[in-house]
């Protein structure tokens, strides 16, 4: 009994696992073409509720490309990236 509860638990750890690192923000996938930014449409693909004011305003720099610290706070903006 106590071998089907630890792996039934073990499962359940795993698969949790794999969830939340679906959830998690990844700048490197998002950069579909690996240019070192994130353009509008490729973020818009991945996070279609994003809106172009919201990707304006993160681009701090004004480039037209979101670095991975400006990717963080658009795709995360509760947290400081």
């Amino acid at each position: 009994m106590k071998k089907l509860l630890l792996i039934t638990a073990a499962a359940i750890t795993l698969s949790a696992g794999g969830a939340l690192a679906q959830n998690t923000p990844d700048f490197a996938t998002t950069d579909g073409d690996k240019s070192g930014e994130v353009t509008l449409s490729e973020l818009i693909l991945r996070y279609p509720d994003v809106s172009e004011a919201q990707f304006n305003t993160a681009d701090a720099d004004k480039s037209g490309g979101l670095n991975e610290k400006e990717f963080l706070m658009v795709v995360t903006p509760n947290t400081e990236a």
